[in-house]
């Protein structure tokens, strides 16, 4: 089965619009590489990597985020019972490419290649992240409950989930448990007395609230913004803003949830449809609130952090995220390397450090000391 993408066509930009874009493809780019089914492509022999076929930027389901048609979760062999599963999630303007060095590096490794299976997730990324990390909960959930119904294969009850930028929001909600902090992020009123129609209130809902999933044990942040990045505050993160285009069904329906919800939701988020830059703005609710979620205590996690000089900030980082947003408390590793926040994922120490942790990983399997809740 092949991956199939699937890539619209807008129509013509206003002048303004195309005069800007050059620079703003330039500069957004600093977050770059910063579902309804699964979906495999074989790989051969020799493992030549098929991400390296997909462009390294995720422009159309930044542009048009319009829904989780465009997610998904690939793998990149078929299914194979007793191999574990690392599934790789990207960040903001990427799309999988963005882990064809890594992805290649592991499948050299031996031990790795006959343990490991790799599967990567796919995403519109210029919606809310709540939104994308509720459509790869659910993606993950179908596919256990499908090819392991009865929690028979340890593998497949040990999966490893790896983050870079953005991703790594995405991982922190597949391991932690939200409580009603989420949606008290949204709203000072009691989730039960929003008006809405049955299909759009269990869409806030599942993206609201959420419980770690019990099938995965390990997670890896890498150049991952916890508390957010002041990139996002300065022009080209406003000129960002404006170039997301909901479709007008979708806004339709997001002045019909105000409309019919009045005083329900935060002034906050009252003006138009919250996209992931708002929610990467150091200080919006939504952003405050994931950080201070609590890692479940049975998923040993681990940080990867870049520090490079910039010329726009003092502070210690990889020129979008700074240092201390990329670190969580907590961690059983922390490693800060030389680079960037678009090479980061890309990097030999990057690569040595997600092998480490995945032979870390096998042992503690090996030993049984990673079992999934029942």
């Amino acid at each position: 089965m092949r991956w199939i993408r699937k890539d619209s066509r807008e129509g013509g930009l206003p002048v303004r619009i195309r005069l800007w874009l050059p620079l703003a493809l330039s500069l957004i780019c600093l977050f770059s590489t910063g579902c309804q089914s699964l979906q495999h492509v074989s790989l051969e022999p020799q493992f030549k990597n098929p991400l390296a076929q997909y462009s390294s930027w995720g422009w159309t389901g930044f542009r048009s985020p319009f829904s989780s048609e465009n997610s998904r979760l690939v793998t990149l062999d078929d299914y194979q019972p007793g191999k574990i599963p690392i599934v790789f999630v990207h960040g903001l303007l990427a799309t999988p490419h963005t882990w064809t060095e890594m992805t290649t590096a592991l499948h050299a490794d031996p031990e790795i290649a006959d343990r490991y299976q790799i599967w990567v997730f796919e995403y519109s990324t210029g919606i809310s992240y709540l939104q994308s990390a509720s459509v790869l909960r659910k993606e993950l959930q179908d596919i256990v409950q499908k090819l392991d119904p009865q929690g028979n294969d340890p593998a497949l009850q040990n999966m490893v989930l790896v983050g870079h930028s953005m991703g790594g929001l995405l991982v922190k909600q597949m391991v932690s448990t939200s409580e009603n902090k989420m949606w008290e992020a949204l709203s000072d009123q009691p989730f039960e007395f929003v008006e809405a129609d049955p299909e759009t209130k269990q869409q806030i809902r599942e993206a609201m609230f959420f419980e770690p999933l019990p099938f995965v044990s390990r997670a890896v942040f890498i150049a991952t913004p916890h508390t957010g990045s002041d990139w996002v505050n300065r022009p080209i993160g406003s000129l960002g803003r404006n170039m997301i285009a909901f479709p007008s069904k979708v806004q339709g329906q997001y002045r019909k949830l105000i409309s019919n919800n009045s005083g329900l939701l935060k002034e906050h988020y009252l003006n138009s449809i919250p996209t992931s830059l708002d929610h990467l703005a150091p200080g919006d609710p939504i952003i405050v609130a994931l950080s201070e979620l609590k890692i479940s205590a049975r998923v040993p996690y681990h940080s990867i952090i870049g520090i490079k000089q910039s010329r726009f900030s003092t502070e210690t980082g990889d020129g979008v995220v700074e240092e201390a947003s990329a670190h969580i408390p907590g961690s059983s590793s922390e490693l800060v390397i030389p680079a960037t926040h678009t090479t980061i994922q890309k990097s030999e120490q990057a690569t040595n450090e997600v092998r480490n942790i995945l032979h870390l990983h096998l042992n503690k399997v090996d030993q049984g000391q990673y079992l999934p809740l029942r």
